[in-house]
């Protein structure tokens, strides 16, 4: 029959297993919530560039419209000149 002192020592062990545990469920969900945080920022980044593209595709197009009526004006204006 076990003494008092080793079923002490072994009920002290299974909560230290049952610690051992918990700590080892905490790391385990910790370690999701960085890979969840990480997946995140990844997410925010590529929407940040698909942003920056697209505005950036905005850009050439507001200046090729731009271009495009400078010629416009200067054909009008060769034309009024020839007309004269």
């Amino acid at each position: 029959m076990a003494t008092k002192w080793e079923k002490w020592r072994n009920g002290r062990v299974t909560s230290r297993g049952k610690k051992v545990q918990r700590e080892k469920e905490r790391g385990e969900n910790e370690d999701e919530k960085e890979e969840e945080e990480v997946e995140e920022e990844e997410e925010e980044e590529e929407e940040k560039e698909e942003e920056e593209e697209e505005e950036e595709d905005e850009e050439e197009e507001e200046e090729e419209e731009e271009e495009e009526e400078e010629v416009e004006e200067e054909e009008e204006k060769e034309e009024e000149e020839e007309e004269e």
